[in-house]
């Protein structure tokens, strides 16, 4: 994705003036076009769009948690996942599934979608699992500036994949999840 060699993003970090050569993990940590919207401000957040790579492990496991949290709190936000280079109609990996089922949460009937534009278009906030993701979305569809945000946005840190690296790295990630969902719904919940 931000890739300096096929990549004409221009790195926020270093410099507006020069492309970034590196692979910059925190170039999305500040906001990118003003702060985020937040649901004090007159209900701004009423879609949200949880985005990861395959739609089969971060993103399901985010949205499923981001559902129960804005639940427990009685925020009326509609959540909806989808994969950047995502198999239709694949199912969520069964280690997230199992995590998930951990929690009393199901995301057993998951199936995969592909992120579209109009996904996009329609999410007033987009959550995103790296910096890398925000750089190739912001790039592919400008419209979207300044509704990309990182899951770890407030924490400045990533959510790896865990996509066949066992069930260690599935706990982890989901972790990384947990921290973010919670300072999201701190911030959503005004």
């Amino acid at each position: 994705m931000h890739d300096a060699s096929r990549s004409r993003t221009v790195c926020r970090r270093h410099s507006a003036a020069k492309r970034c050569s590196r692979r910059c993990a925190d170039t999305a940590v500040a906001p990118l076009v003003g702060d985020p919207p937040m649901q004090g401000q007159a209900g701004l957040i009423q879609r949200i769009m949880v985005i990861c790579i395959g739609n089969i492990c971060r993103s399901p496991m985010a949205a499923a948690a981001l559902r129960e949290g804005l639940r427990q709190i009685d925020a009326q936000v509609e959540i909806a996942s989808a994969g950047l280079t995502a198999v239709y109609g694949q199912q969520a990996d069964p280690l997230a599934v199992k995590l998930m089922a951990e929690r009393g949460l199901d995301i057993g009937t998951h199936r995969a979608a592909e992120f579209l534009p109009r996904d996009g278009v329609e999410s007033d906030l987009i959550l995103v699992m790296t910096a890398e993701m925000c750089h190739f979305i912001e790039e592919s569809w400008p419209l979207l500036q300044g509704r990309v945000y990182r899951l770890g946005h407030w924490g400045k840190f990533e959510v790896d994949d865990p996509r066949r690296r066992g069930e260690r790295a599935f706990r982890v990630a989901l972790k990384s999840i947990d921290t973010g969902v919670a300072r999201w719904l701190e911030c959503i919940a005004g």
